[in-house]
């Protein structure tokens, strides 16, 4: 099985537990964004991403330059729930 395939049956699993109130509000988040024009300003697969620094759970800064010295970098940005 190829993972789009994968992630197309994870996706459609999680959808189908979510109540139909979630979910027409997820639609209704996921049209205004559309409609805003911002997606046209995201980078594009394999587009290089600006130099950053963040902070982690510490206080700590990390930039983006040393961590990629140590290896390729993955970013994951959780919405969370609050």
């Amino acid at each position: 099985m190829l993972l789009q395939d994968r992630l197309n049956e994870m996706k459609a699993k999680s959808l189908a537990r979510l109540p139909e109130e979630i979910l027409a509000s997820m639609r209704r988040n996921l049209n205004q964004l559309k409609a805003s024009g911002r997606r046209e300003e995201a980078l594009g697969v394999g587009a290089a991403i600006p130099a950053f620094s963040l902070a982690d759970g510490n206080g700590l800064h990390h930039g983006s330059a040393g961590l990629l010295e140590r290896g390729p970098l993955v970013i994951n940005f959780f919405r969370g729930f609050w």
